[in-house]
């Protein structure tokens, strides 16, 4: 199947599931996050969760980084030019959804994208390479490919199942680690 087959099935698989499961999930993948990594004086990008699209809820998770002592990030899309921008995440940012449903900084300091030692990365599903699925904006591939090369890119999923997926490009970054609720894969990045 074609990515956007691939897409349509996981999005009505995924909004199927309950708040509860989705809680539940975000929780169980939380956990594994904060077992399998070092958070101590690392510099962390979370997406913020697009909740209509029942995406995972990592919320506490910021909180628990900024216990550990580390920092974090969050992003501002320009839609226009399909950048995202990482803002410093601090207790007086303001978030507001913008007009897509995506809860964003409207204030804050700007972090360098080569600054960032941890990316966590949305999908709908993920190939045996760590290749991801996403919505297809070629947003994060972007903001990928502008990390530095020691910069850990975990990608989190509803699922532990991976999917086979055509047409895969040379602008398609692959992931390092998934974590879903099974707990931590790590993949070999072979394309």
């Amino acid at each position: 199947m074609q990515k956007n087959e691939i897409r349509n099935i996981l999005k009505s698989e995924r909004n199927n599931l309950s708040k509860t499961e989705i809680e539940n999930i975000s929780q169980a993948v939380i956990k594994h996050l904060l077992r399998g990594f070092k958070w101590q004086g690392t510099l962390v990008n979370i997406f913020l969760p697009i909740q209509k699209n029942k995406e995972l809820n990592l919320y506490p998770l910021i909180e628990k980084i900024t216990l550990l002592k580390g920092r974090v990030t969050v992003n501002r899309t320009n839609f226009a030019a399909k950048e995202m921008t990482p803002i410093h995440y601090q207790s007086d940012l303001q978030i507001k959804k913008n007009e897509y449903g995506i809860p964003e900084p409207v204030n804050g300091v700007e972090i360098e994208i080569d600054e960032i030692d941890v990316v966590i990365v949305p999908m709908l599903g993920f190939n045996a390479n760590g290749h991801r699925l996403g919505y297809g904006g070629g947003f994060y591939d972007r903001f990928l490919s502008q990390t530095k090369a020691a910069c850990i890119k975990i990608g989190v999923c509803h699922t532990a199942e991976p999917i086979t997926i055509q047409n895969i490009e040379n602008t398609d970054i692959s992931l390092d680690f998934l974590i879903s609720p099974n707990g931590i894969r790590k993949f070999s990045n072979i394309t």
